[in-house]
């Protein structure tokens, strides 16, 4: 069962329950009385929408910069985040390779949000219906176990989202604040590097299967799991 949904659809909004009927009436409608006041035509404000709750966790993914050495310098590459909103599932990576590194090292981690987004993929679709997102994490831990590897897991957090078509937004926020939390907590900073595009409103992240490409940032949904597909099924 497909999640995705047209960019139409994302406009039209639920009847709302309990509006007033009007009752049938034998014999025409009865003359309203002399002494009463006709019914009030004020329009009703309408109520506040609902916001979603988007449940996430984040991921450090280091790079070893030489394994021969116990002492070698750790680099903060990229930010992971899993997470979920209204049985939605997402995730993201933030990438960020730093410059001072040889040409080929550079050319091999830039294709970083390719491999980790696989692992991803494939812990999705083995992950119960029921396991935390730590079960997601945990899988692409033990994938990433030579030079780029995950070298920090964040604890489980909550955020409010309007509507689902800011959702791609705030992941992608979410990702840029987690990676610049991981490179000052390895006392590094970022030289010149603007925030992160903002996504216009009258676009709407959830309008093709095809991913959300930014800058150094890649937002997608991965694949259910074969449980969840019988499950929405029967």
């Amino acid at each position: 069962m497909k999640l995705l949904v047209a960019s139409d659809d994302l406009l039209i909004r639920p009847m709302k329950i309990g509006s007033p009927i009007p009752s049938t009436q034998v014999g025409g409608p009865h003359p309203v009385d002399a002494g009463r006041r006709p019914p009030s035509r004020r329009r009703r404000s309408a109520a506040p929408e609902t916001l979603m709750k988007l449940g996430y966790q984040q991921a450090t993914i280091g790079f070893c910069v030489d394994l021969t050495s116990p002492n070698s310098e750790v680099i903060p590459i990229a930010n992971l985040l899993v997470g979920e909103a209204e049985g939605r599932q997402v995730a993201g990576v933030a990438l960020l390779v730093p410059e001072h590194l040889d040409p080929l090292t550079k050319a091999v981690l830039n294709d970083t949000h390719l491999l980790v987004r696989r692992y991803v993929d494939e812990a999705f679709m083995r992950r119960p219906p029921a396991a935390p997102l730590s079960d997601v994490l945990a899988r692409v831990y033990h994938s990433l176990r030579n030079s780029m590897h995950v070298s920090a897991i964040g604890e489980p957090a909550e955020v409010q989202v309007t509507e689902i078509g800011q959702l791609g937004g705030t992941v992608v926020n979410l990702l840029y604040q987690g990676l610049v939390k991981a490179l000052a907590d390895a006392e590094l900073v970022v030289v010149a590097q603007t925030p992160p595009p903002t996504i216009r409103p009258a676009k709407p992240m959830w309008t093709s299967p095809s991913s959300l490409d930014l800058p150094q940032s890649l937002v997608w949904e991965p694949p259910t799991s074969s449980a969840s597909r019988v499950a929405a099924v029967g």
